[in-house]
């Protein structure tokens, strides 16, 4: 019987421990923080992770919420063994509680479509969906020039299903289910400006994604013979950039486009051993264009 198809090599590769310790908690304007640090060997990371505590923003707080939907092209990559694309659609929520320059970022996306697989053999209409959450703190600046510049930092889990389970390869390779889980901080800095021609606003977002840790199932005991694996990928990074252009619809409500761009990138993970072969999570990336359509209010 053929190996399972590509999306794991053959190699050895040492594994990176990851310990999280949550410690003292305390507040920023009625939200709940914990401070997080998580070690990897010698990286050691610290995040603030929010949490909504029993007080409340004071009456005079500002909130903006957009909801809609988007889609997006997405490229993923793993040099020398395989690569998927295709076509994702979704929903986006996103969040924004603002109080003293103080800002609360929460970002919510799930997308579901179907790639195709080029490496041992093809396969296409792979079934995929990502679900992504993250939450941030911020600090409003006001610049004389109308602009208002937020530096973030905050805390993002993504999580990617890839499911060709029961599926067979041009070459006659086994599909299997896998799953990638990224723990992340973002760091990056939100834009806003004046009106613009035609009482349109420009927005944007910059950001840095610190990759804190990686988890990959592979479930391959669906195959006969094979047992499930569980690769640990603790180095990484990743960016990305959105730009929004949004038209006041009422003086409650406006109506958003959103173009914008993802990359991660992610080592080798350490080893596993499945029907009596060593197999590791060789490196990979993904790069995902899209754009949203979004409504404020």
């Amino acid at each position: 019987m053929p190996t399972p198809h590509g999306g794991l090599a053959l190699a050895s590769y040492n594994s990176l421990n990851l310990t999280i310790v949550l410690s003292n908690s305390f507040l920023y304007d009625g939200v709940s923080i914990t401070k997080v640090e998580c070690a990897m060997g010698t990286k050691v990371v610290t995040l603030m992770f929010l949490g909504m505590s029993s007080y409340t923003f004071a009456a005079s707080a500002s909130h903006d919420v957009k909801l809609g939907i988007y889609a997006s092209s997405i490229t993923y990559k793993e040099p020398g063994v395989m690569t998927e694309k295709g076509l994702m659609t979704g929903l986006k929520g996103q969040l924004s509680l603002r109080n003293n320059e103080r800002a609360i970022l929460l970002d919510l996306m799930y997308s579901e479509g179907d790639v195709d697989y080029d490496g041992s053999g093809k396969m296409n209409n792979v079934p995929d969906r990502i679900l992504e959450v993250r939450g941030m703190l911020g600090r409003d600046l006001y610049l004389q020039s109308g602009y208002r510049v937020t530096p973030y930092i905050g805390l993002g889990y993504r999580n990617l299903n890839d499911n060709s389970k029961d599926m067979i390869t041009t070459t006659n390779y086994i599909g299997y289910e896998r799953e990638q889980v990224y723990w992340y901080s973002p760091i990056g800095i939100e834009i806003l400006n004046g009106v613009l021609s035609g009482n349109w606003r420009l927005g944007a977002r910059l950001e840095y994604d610190y990759f804190i840790a990686g988890r990959n199932h592979t479930y391959l005991s669906s195959i006969p013979g094979n047992n499930d694996l569980h690769f640990k990928q603790n180095s990484g990074s990743g960016y990305r950039m959105s730009v929004d252009f949004t038209r006041a619809l009422s003086n409650i409500t406006a109506v958003t486009i959103q173009p914008f761009y993802k990359h991660w990138d992610v080592k080798q993970s350490n080893t596993g051993i499945s029907g009596g072969e060593v197999y590791v999570e060789p490196d990979n990336n993904s790069t995902e264009w899209g754009v949203g359509l979004l409504l404020s209010f």
